[in-house]
């Protein structure tokens, strides 16, 4: 498995540079918004635009909103397509001109990168000659022993590859929903690539499994697929700064919901110290929230406070019914059902909101035929698949402390992306100082539940 990743992945990053190479450039030139005088940064007085579209992206969605929140709607999007005037041609233009470059250098980030680390995959493999794959596999089955005979250069090559597509998961996601425009769609291309991918492994197992727990499991789809959605749609208007700001918030609300659901010996720690932390996440969001306040969009900060309900709830409902109901239901078994299931829902979502429709119009036409588009949205399938299982190796090769610092850098690796491609806000005193605290707090809390859950058996043992 982990051998078809690292081969996957360099085919993606290889062949398609190839393919993209000849002669996509004339579509658009190489033109920064800001360098052109005829197209302002923010635009206010636009035609009446489309109904249920997306604000266009230019390095972040937020670049377009300005302060006035009636364009900040989904209904709402400050381009015209048809009718328009000479105006907002050119700022439709201009518009293009910048997501184009910005897809641009995305592509050759994920070419760059995972193409150079599939090779090192190669390379590691063909001087082990063959062992590396067995020791993977060995470490999804046997993590003592093959930890005592991992080589510190195949854990360093096995924690880069998590956390390159940890950070490239958010990127290529912002970047395509920022192209796109068509959240749901976007969303359904990921799960057919996760289902067609996984059916392989999970196929021959669906009629060995006991009916009642497929039918307990059902519900999961449809916590997942408003989980996914409503991501995009984050994505589509806030940074990525803002977005991770949120998402360490997550324990405000899952804390109190674990407390509650869970049993007394799989409870996460509360005392003093851990409520602290979250108060220092709550005020660093507070005070990064002022600190960007021009550019805040209330629908996004809206869509992103749902992902993260909708986020806590899955997890929650998952962990009890993986313990209890669902028990003997395999991962590649609710992989396969989560995003074929997940499917109906999202495909409706696109429905409803025209997505399928302005597929026709050229300017989205010609967005969805562009080659570097499809490489990302294949890679971004695929890399969603090989976060959950390089996840599971990478915590059986290193130490819990070892991988929640990882984390934790993963997290700071995607606030420095949103500020390099998409241009994220973080230019006063305020919106940086809130930023360090709530990535410090995040540290603190992920710290001190760790040595909770390490004190905790000794305390029982005692």
């Amino acid at each position: 498995m982990a051998r078809f990743c690292s081969l996957t992945l360099l085919a993606l990053a290889a062949l398609p540079a190839v393919l993209a190479s000849g002669g996509h450039d004339d579509m658009y030139s190489f033109i920064q918004l800001e360098s052109s005088p005829e197209v302002p940064h923010t635009v206010h007085a636009v035609e009446p635009p489309q109904l249920g579209t997306l604000p266009t992206g230019g390095p972040q969605a937020g670049a377009f909103r300005g302060t006035n929140t009636a364009t900040n709607s989904l209904d709402h999007k400050p381009v015209t397509v048809v009718g328009a005037n000479k105006t907002t041609a050119v700022k439709s233009h201009g518009a293009a001109k910048e997501q184009n470059l910005m897809v641009r250098q995305i592509f050759m980030l994920c070419v760059t990168m995972y193409g150079f680390i599939g090779l090192l995959w190669l390379v590691y493999w063909s001087k082990t000659k063959g062992t590396a794959a067995a020791r993977t596999t060995q470490l999804a089955q046997a993590p003592t022993t093959a930890n005592e005979q991992a080589s510190p250069f195949y854990v360093g090559l096995l924690c880069a590859s998590w956390a390159s597509m940890s950070v490239g998961m958010h990127v290529m996601n912002k970047s395509l929903v920022s192209y796109l425009e068509a959240p749901a769609l976007i969303s359904a291309i990921q799960m057919i690539i996760a289902v067609v991918a996984m059916a392989f492994s999970a196929g021959s197992k669906f009629k060995d499994l006991p009916r009642s727990q497929l039918k307990s499991w059902m519900f999961v789809p449809l916590l997942f697929a408003g989980m996914l959605c409503s991501s995009f749609y984050a994505y589509a208007y806030i940074s990525l700064s803002l977005l991770t700001v949120v998402r360490n918030l997550t324990p405000l609300v899952a804390l109190p919901i674990e407390t509650l659901v869970m049993p007394p010996e799989r409870r996460p720690a509360v005392n003093a110290s851990i409520i602290l932390s979250i108060f220092i996440m709550l005020a660093g969001a507070i005070i990064y929230g002022d600190g960007i306040l021009p550019t805040l969009s209330l629908i996004g900060l809206a869509f992103a406070f749902l992902n993260l309900s909708l986020a806590v709830t899955d997890r929650v409902l998952q962990r009890r019914l993986l313990t209890t109901e669902c028990k003997d239901l395999p991962s590649d078994v609710c992989t396969v059902i989560n995003n074929a299931l997940g499917l109906i829902p999202t495909m409706l979502l696109a429905m409803g909101t025209h997505q399928f429709e302005e597929l026709s119009s050229p300017t989205h036409k010609a967005s969805w035929q562009d080659p570097q588009v499809w490489t990302l949205l294949i890679l971004s399938g695929f890399i969603g698949i090989g976060i959950c299982f390089l996840g599971f190796v990478c915590q059986r090769a290193i130490s819990a402390t070892s991988f929640f610092v990882l984390q934790n850098v993963s997290k700071v690796a995607v606030v420095s992306a949103g500020v390099f491609f998409f241009g994220d806000p973080i230019r006063s005193a305020a919106a940086t100082g809130g930023l360090f605290l709530s990535l410090g707090g995040s540290f603190l809390y992920g710290g001190l539940q760790m040595r909770a859950g390490q004190a905790k058996p000794s305390g029982e043992a005692g």
